[in-house]
C-alpha cells in the first residue's frame, strides 16, 4: 500500500509559533501588526448585536489574523473577547457549519484572493524574504535527503498491512 502527503509538501511553507497563552498569542499577533478575527457561526437574524460579519467584509488589505476553533467547542473565550471582532462564512441551505479544516480552507482562498485584489500584488515577500524562504526549503531537502513533506510514514513499509 503506498502513501500520500496530504498536504503534498505545503507545510515546507509554514512556520508553526506555539503560545502559552491565548493573552501571549494575541500580543504576539499585534506586536507585528495583526488585526484578530475569530471564526463563529452565523447569530440568528434578530441577533444584530452578536452577528459576526461575513467573511467577505473583512478587510485584507492589511494584516489579518483568523482564529478557528474546535469543532465543538469553539474559539477559547479568552481568545475570543480580545480579538477585533468575530467573522463567520455565509452559508446557504440546511448545512449550518463547515469542518475546520474546510473553513480555514475557504477563508485562506478568500483572504488571499481579497489580499491580491486590494494590493495588486501576489505576495507580501520583498525578493529577498522569498529567496530566503527557497534557501530554507532547499536547505531541509538537502539535509534529509527528500522533499519536505515527504517522510517515511508516507512510504509503502515493508511488512506493513496491506
Amino acid at each position: 500500500k503506498h502513501y500520500r502527503a496530504i498536504s503534498t509538501g505545503s507545510e515546507k511553507w509554514i512556520n508553526v509559533i506555539r503560545h502559552d497563552t491565548p493573552h501571549d498569542c494575541l500580543q504576539d499577533l499585534r506586536e507585528k501588526g495583526f488585526r484578530v478575527y475569530c471564526a463563529k457561526p452565523e447569530a440568528p437574524a434578530h441577533d444584530v448585536a452578536t452577528r459576526p460579519v461575513p467573511l467577505t467584509e473583512l478587510d485584507f488589505s492589511s494584516k489579518t489574523a483568523l482564529v478557528f476553533g474546535n469543532e465543538n467547542i469553539g474559539v477559547s473565550p479568552q481568545l475570543s473577547a480580545g480579538a477585533d471582532g468575530d467573522f463567520t462564512i455565509h452559508m446557504f441551505g440546511l448545512t449550518e457549519s463547515l469542518n475546520v479544516s474546510v473553513a480555514a480552507a475557504v477563508c485562506m482562498h478568500w483572504g488571499r484572493y481579497s489580499r491580491t485584489a486590494a494590493l495588486g500584488v501576489t505576495t507580501d515577500l520583498s525578493e529577498e524574504d522569498s529567496k530566503a524562504l527557497l534557501g530554507k526549503y532547499t536547505s531541509i531537502e538537502h539535509h534529509y535527503g527528500v522533499t519536505p513533506g515527504l517522510t517515511n510514514r508516507n512510504l509503502e513499509e515493508p511488512g506493513a498491512p496491506p
